[in-house]
């Protein structure tokens, strides 16, 4: 007798101007295409769009379409609605956003949740207090350490996964075309989002870049730097900074749709978390650099 799955189900948000190409979302899909091996898994997504890297999935996946300027009762309505229909034995919530409405969804705490915390800043109790979760699994160090230490979350269960990434492949046509437009030369790459939050990483990728090009020794050095956009403001900033020098912009759908595939084209990659650990798994040089949150 073939033994029954545990059901689980996927909560994420995409909020008002997101992509929907952020790496939390990669690291969902990278997670659950291991874990449906085990279990029975469904997505909900929260907000105006399934993320390309889901949508192009084979998953169970539902879309709750939502306004976040006006989110009403009716919008909860329709996610417990779901969720019922789905009967999961787990609920797992996959940003702040989504572990709030679950929360509330899940007051007499009828199902166990379970939240990941995708890197990033640490919550700041200044601005919005953290809501809580028995079970908690996060991707850095730094998140780990701020629950440990936090009396809130004494009783909470804490896991660490450390390496979220899985083999990626490499799109050598869609990277010859960025090596046509490039020219031959020693490439640096950095892959993000044109946002304020990233802005900073952005603009410390060009500056590493400037002063390496001031180096004599080396030659023919260009950086390129591969984003959907999010704010236009900060696109056309970064792009004033980068005129007359060897800084090319790719922002079209065509690269930064699963952008991972063009690591190939970098021979120096500079990034953080996921990315660094991508670029490793193509035997590609790394730089670190400082998260988006770090001050």
């Amino acid at each position: 007798m073939e033994t029954k799955k545990i059901k689980v189900c996927y909560v994420i948000s995409v909020l008002k101007n997101s992509t929907g190409k952020g790496g939390h979302f990669h690291s969902l899909k990278a997670l659950v295409d291991e874990i449906e091996k085990e279990v029975s898994v469904s997505v909900i997504v929260i907000g105006a769009k399934i993320p390309d890297v889901i949508a192009l999935s084979n998953l169970e996946v539902f879309n709750i379409k939502t306004n976040w300027d006006v989110f009403t009762f009716f919008d909860i309505f329709k996610i417990k609605e779901k969720i019922n229909k789905i009967c999961p034995d787990i609920i797992h919530a996959y940003d702040n956003t989504s572990l709030i409405i679950i929360n509330a969804l899940n007051l007499l705490g009828k199902k166990p949740v379970i939240f990941t915390k995708c890197g990033g800043e640490n919550p700041s109790k200044k601005l919005l207090p953290q809501p809580y979760s028995k079970t908690i699994i996060c991707f850095s160090e730094e998140n780990l350490a701020y629950y440990k230490n936090d009396y809130k979350f004494k009783d909470s269960i804490l896991f660490h996964i450390p390496n979220r990434s899985k083999n990626i492949f490499s799109d050598n046509i869609c990277a010859e075309k960025i090596r046509s437009v490039v020219g031959s030369g020693l490439v640096i790459l950095r892959i993000g989002r044109f946002s304020p939050f990233h802005k900073k990483t952005f603009e410390q990728t060009i500056a590493l870049f400037k002063e390496l090009s001031s180096n004599k020794n080396l030659n023919k050095i260009k950086l390129v730097l591969i984003g959907a956009i999010e704010s236009e403001d900060v696109l056309n900033e970064l792009k004033e900074s980068c005129k007359g020098w060897d800084i090319f912009f790719f922002t079209e759908d065509e690269y930064t749709t699963e952008a991972s595939r063009l690591i190939c084209v970098g021979d120096f990659v500079v990034g953080t978390g996921r990315s660094l650990m991508e670029a490793a798994s193509k035997g590609k040089g790394q730089a670190l650099c400082p998260s988006a949150a770090a001050q």
